[in-house]
């Protein structure tokens, strides 16, 4: 997955306050692919002040991933195409050009 494409799928994640959910319908072919995704993800979450709570990722394929990326509770998504974040995003306006 190309990085500007990551960049436009969380720009479009972020724009409501409250718990944020975005999904990733076609999962990374590599191990590396998505930890790239989940890095630029956990980036964003610290950029936006987005508390990145939760990642769910297709565990069946990606069996040595841990329970835990970054202190974030890694789940298994169900499907071995999806990938999904949560975020709670702060109930105040967030500068995303920041």
């Amino acid at each position: 997955m190309a990085a500007a494409t990551c960049e436009q799928l969380f720009e479009r994640a972020f724009p409501v306050a409250g718990r944020s959910m975005m999904t990733v319908a076609q999962a990374p072919e590599s191990q590396e692919e998505l930890i790239e995704l989940l890095d630029r993800a956990v980036s964003r979450s610290l950029r936006t002040r987005a508390k990145l709570s939760v990642i769910q990722a297709p565990l069946e394929r990606f069996p040595q991933l841990d329970s835990k990326f970054w202190h974030i509770p890694v789940e298994d998504s169900g499907n071995p195409q999806v990938v999904r974040f949560v975020f709670d995003v702060p109930s105040e306006p967030v500068d995303f050009a920041a």
